[in-house]
């Protein structure tokens, strides 16, 4: 199997692990609204996204969901296994279908007591996703649903990277924790400026540096800290 470096978990790992790990390896096209796990649901596979991201969901008594963290390029799904646990505290649920590098959990155990480089990267990535997480809290809380859409737009970009996109309006309320009436405000106000094209779950980004400044600061914040964690150039 050829390993094409898209994601930046594996990219970190020397020669030696990386050969460890393709042989195991299922190269794997995951669709939109695919649910990869449930809370406290026994974790089969980790995933290691390609071009696709997964959000990891809260479910509320209520029937409402709130996105707590996003997983794209930078990361891997099932992080809990490297904790030690074989249970989701999440729904993970695919936001953008595309392609991923899916690992059994057997097989990820396996390889995890032979690789210490990708043991140290996981740790990393984990002290990055628990900042996102609370920065993540933070801003559902105190923000506005224009300043996180913005936001949630800038950061597909940044994982998916390209500009162009499809996302429902009922998909986007879960994500934002918000009705859909009211998503549909956010995303007119934002198209009426310029700054993007919005029809049919078709989202495009138009002006970039614009929507930079629509966005809360919980973008810039975590945009950061992921170029730090892997010395990104920006």
């Amino acid at each position: 199997m050829s390993y094409h470096p898209q994601n930046l978990i594996l990219n970190s790992l020397p020669k030696g692990e990386l050969d460890l790990l393709l042989p195991r390896l299922e190269h794997a096209t995951i669709r939109t609204h695919e649910v990869l796990v449930e809370p406290d649901e026994k974790i089969k596979d980790v995933y290691f996204p390609l071009s696709c991201m997964i959000s990891l969901v809260t479910l509320l008594d209520d029937g409402v969901t709130m996105e707590s963290a996003t997983i794209g390029n930078e990361g891997m799904s099932g992080l809990s296994l490297f904790h030690g646990l074989d249970v989701s505290s999440a729904r993970a649920i695919v936001q953008m279908e595309g392609e991923t590098y899916k690992l059994s959990t057997v097989d990820f155990r396996d390889v995890l007591s032979q690789a210490p480089v990708l043991s140290q990267a996981l740790g990393r990535y984990a002290d990055a996703l628990i900042s996102m997480l609370a920065q993540s809290g933070a801003c559902n809380g105190l923000h506005s649903v224009e300043q996180r859409f913005a936001r949630w737009l800038l950061t597909i970009r940044d994982r998916v990277g390209r500009d162009e996109f499809t996302i429902t309006q009922d998909f986007l309320g879960q994500m934002l924790g918000s009705y859909r009436p009211t998503v549909t405000l956010a995303a007119g106000t934002l198209q009426r400026a310029g700054f993007i094209t919005y029809h049919h779950g078709h989202v495009r980004i138009l002006d970039r540096s614009s929507l930079e400044e629509v966005a809360c600061e919980c973008y810039g914040i975590i945009h950061a800290l992921y170029t730090r964690t892997y010395h990104l150039g920006g």
